[in-house]
């Protein structure tokens, strides 16, 4: 057989690999943001008040101290309501500090307007990661199957 071909079916499995273990660490914490990314609105909120948390994990600041965790309270306004909402899935860490009364931006579910997340990029991180990781899989049996009809045409 081409050793070209064999490098390709070979770098299309650990693509694949790879990709489906990107897709399997993802899944659990991004089917609700997958979810909000096709289905959702963002409107405008505001903090209420904060629950805080001091946690013992390895999530450190730069100083290697723990981190404080903080869950907002958070109201807002949607097509159907008034909504006081925390973001108790998602805690906010101290860099990206709420205070009160501070406005952020507030994505939600439109069917189901209590799910929703403060719109940052450490909320969607585990839904692009699991995106990556099916583009990943799917790339990668692209690759494979590709290869395998080049080597089937040659032998026939």
């Amino acid at each position: 057989m081409n050793t070209k071909l064999e490098k390709r079916i070979i770098n299309g499995a650990i693509l694949g690999i790879v990709g489906l273990w990107f897709s399997l660490v993802g899944w659990p914490i991004a089917w609700d943001a997958v979810g909000l990314i096709f289905t959702g609105e963002c409107v405008e909120g505001i903090v209420q008040s904060t629950n805080t948390k001091l946690i013992k994990s390895m999530i450190r600041d730069r100083r290697g101290d723990t981190v404080l965790q903080v869950y907002p309270i958070i109201s807002y306004t949607t097509r159907t309501g008034c909504f006081i909402d925390t973001t108790s899935k998602f805690p906010i860490y101290e860099p990206f500090s709420c205070d009160i009364g501070k406005k952020v931006q507030v994505y939600y579910q439109a069917n189901n307007p209590t799910n929703m997340r403060i719109l940052n990029p450490s909320t969607f991180f585990p839904a692009i990661f699991f995106l990556t990781g099916i583009g990943m899989c799917g790339l990668s049996c692209f690759s494979v199957w590709n290869t395998c009809r080049k080597i089937l045409q040659k032998s026939s």
